[in-house]
C-alpha cells in the first residue's frame, strides 16, 4: 500500500535513484458500504444556557452528506434532492421554538441581533523569538534554547530571513540543514542510540535525495479522476519559500518568531500542564523530577 511503498522508498541504502519513483494506484477509495436512510442534517441546538466563553458555540450543524461511488473513487456531495432549488443551504437567522430552530426573514429579527458583526480574534499573541528574551531569569536553567542559536556555518544559516502571510502576519525563519534543525539537537540528548550521527546522516541523505528527485510537479498522492476541476484548498503564497543559493538541497527553514498584526509578544512561557500522582493539575515544570527519569523538559 501507500504506507509501505513510501517505507521502502525511505530505507533504500542506495539513494542515487530510487527517489525516481511513481505513487500512483497504491491509495485505498473510500468506501461507504451504507447510509443512513434518515441522516442528521439541518442545525441542532445543544443547550440553551449561555457559555461563559463567548467563543464556545451551543449549536452545531448537520451537513446533509450524499456519498456517491463511481469508477473505484468516492465523492461526498451535498444531498438536496428532497428540497426545492430555492429552499436549499441555511438561512441567515434562526428562531429556537420549543428547542427546534426555525429559519426567519431579517424582518422577523431584532434590530440588536442585525447591528452584530463577526471580528477578528481579540487580543492575538505574537510569538517572540528566544533569543530576545534577555532577562529569563531561573528560566534559563532549563529552558534551554541554545538549539536555536546558529554557531556552525555548516548545518546553518546565520541570516533570518523574513516572509508574509496573506493575514499580514511577519515570519522569522531561519535555513538549516535537515538533520541541524533544533529539534534534533535534543533527540540526540534524550535518544542517542536511535539519533546516532550515522542514522542522521543517513536520514541526511534521505532528504536530499528527495529535494534532488523530486520536483514540484512529483505526485505522492493520487488524486480524483472523476470531478473535472479540483480545487480543495491553496496554500499561503507567503508560506512558499525559496532558499538561499547553495542551500537548494537538503536545507529547510525553521520558524524563529511569528508577528501577528496587532498582536501583543508573548515574552514569558505558558506552562503546560498535567495531572500529578495525587491527581492535582500543575505545571510541568513543579512535577517532581523523579517522575522524569530524563532529568530536563526541553522544548519542542
Amino acid at each position: 500500500n501507500l504506507y509501505n511503498h513510501f517505507l521502502k522508498t525511505f530505507q533504500q541504502s542506495d539513494h542515487s535513484s530510487n527517489f525516481n519513483v511513481n505513487f500512483d494506484g497504491l491509495g485505498i477509495p473510500m468506501e461507504v458500504e451504507g447510509w443512513d436512510e434518515n441522516p442528521w442534517e439541518g442545525i441542532e441546538i445543544i443547550d440553551l444556557e449561555p457559555f461563559e466563553d463567548q467563543y464556545e458555540s451551543n449549536v452545531q450543524l448537520r451537513v446533509p452528506l450524499l456519498p456517491v461511488n463511481k469508477n473505484g473513487e468516492t465523492n461526498i456531495f451535498f444531498n438536496w434532492q428532497k428540497d426545492q432549488q430555492n429552499e436549499r443551504g441555511w438561512s441567515n437567522y434562526y428562531e429556537v421554538k420549543n428547542g427546534v430552530p426555525i429559519p426567519v426573514s431579517e424582518d422577523e429579527v431584532p434590530v440588536e441581533l442585525k447591528e452584530l458583526e463577526y471580528e477578528t480574534l481579540r487580543n492575538p499573541i505574537s510569538l517572540i523569538s528566544h533569543e530576545k528574551i534577555e532577562d529569563a531569569g531561573d528560566l534559563r536553567e532549563w529552558f534551554d534554547s541554545s538549539c536555536f542559536t546558529c554557531n556552525d556555518m555548516i548545518g546553518c544559516d546565520t541570516t533570518d530571513y523574513q516572509t508574509v502571510l496573506d493575514d499580514g502576519s511577519r515570519i522569522t525563519y531561519r535555513w538549516y540543514r535537515f538533520i541541524n534543525q533544533p529539534v534534533f539537537d535534543y533527540l540526540r540528548i534524550e535518544y542517542p542510540e536511535k539519533y546516532s550521527e550515522e542514522s542522521l546522516n543517513e536520514l541526511q541523505k534521505v532528504i536530499e535525495a528527495i529535494h534532488e528527485e523530486w520536483g514540484g510537479d512529483h505526485r505522492l498522492i493520487e488524486r480524483p479522476i472523476g470531478v473535472d476541476k479540483l480545487n480543495l484548498a491553496e496554500v499561503d503564497h507567503g508560506l512558499i519559500v525559496e532558499p538561499p543559493p547553495g542551500k537548494e538541497i537538503g536545507w529547510v527553514p525553521i520558524v524563529l518568531e511569528v508577528e501577528i498584526p496587532d498582536g501583543i509578544w508573548q515574552e514569558e512561557i505558558d506552562f503546560p500542564t498535567r495531572r500529578d500522582a495525587n491527581g492535582n493539575l500543575v505545571e510541568i515544570w513543579e512535577i517532581d523530577s523523579s517522575e522524569n527519569p530524563n532529568g530536563n523538559f526541553y522544548p519542542r
